[in-house]
């Protein structure tokens, strides 16, 4: 196991990481850190948003995503509710609502649980963040 002694020797170190090795510590570690909040945030979602008969009305993995991306600064994680499903309805809910004909259809009102849950994992997102790029970086010291 390589060890780093000093300044001199970090210094050196960080000076031979390309571009690629830190975009590859930084991406995963960000990947890794949403990916077991996406699962408890989905389960979460599913308890509040599920049919009282049982039955799926709502695709999972079409509503609700993850992702990472490049922004042109640095990397973003992501998690959102697909702006073309079902899910958006409940979670912001709508005006009220009239058929072609002005047949008044009804009213959803918001519940907001996706952005309370989200509120609630922010600081845990982060720390297991800034965890795992710690985590990965030694692991690219170590090789």
């Amino acid at each position: 196991m390589a060890k780093i002694n000093g300044d001199n020797e970090l210094l050196q170190f960080l000076q031979r990481l390309t571009f690629q090795n830190i975009e590859h510590i930084y991406r995963d570690s960000l990947r890794d850190s949403i990916r077991p909040i996406y699962g408890e945030t989905k389960e979460q979602l599913r308890k509040h948003f599920s049919s009282n008969s049982g039955e799926r009305f709502l695709d999972w993995n079409r509503e609700f995503r993850w992702s990472t991306h490049w922004n042109g600064e640095a990397y973003e994680g992501s998690m959102f509710i697909n702006p073309q499903g079902a899910l958006k309805w409940f979670e912001l809910g709508t005006d009220k609502r009239y058929r072609k004909n002005g047949g008044y259809t009804g009213k959803i009102k918001g519940k907001y649980v996706f952005n309370n849950i989200i509120d609630q994992k922010v600081d845990t997102i982060l720390n297991n963040a800034a965890n795992l790029v710690m985590k990965n970086l030694e692991e690219e010291i170590n090789k």
